[in-house]
């Protein structure tokens, strides 16, 4: 996947959820079968490429984000299939 400043390419994101940090901030979580971003309030980023099934790929996002901000909230997801995911 060809990466521009960190941010996953359009037509390689599956997936898009919202989630609240602890403090009431907002993380963004765009997670493909290639990869995932995690990006935060401040608009700094983590990510990582790695081919495998979407919904391992977005936990190991959630987990990433988890370990730098703390417990995430879901507050909206782009995907109906993923209402009751954690």
């Amino acid at each position: 996947m060809k990466r521009y400043w960190g941010v996953m390419p359009g037509d390689e994101i599956d997936k898009t959820l919202y989630f609240k940090e602890e403090n009431g901030t907002n993380v963004i979580i765009d997670v493909g079968k290639n990869g995932w971003t995690v990006t935060f309030c401040d608009r700094s980023m983590i990510y990582k490429d790695k081919t495998q099934d979407v919904l391992d790929n977005l936990r190991d996002a959630i987990k990433q984000a988890e370990f730098k901000v703390g417990k995430l909230t879901l507050i909206y997801n782009t995907d109906k299939e993923l209402e009751e995911f954690r």
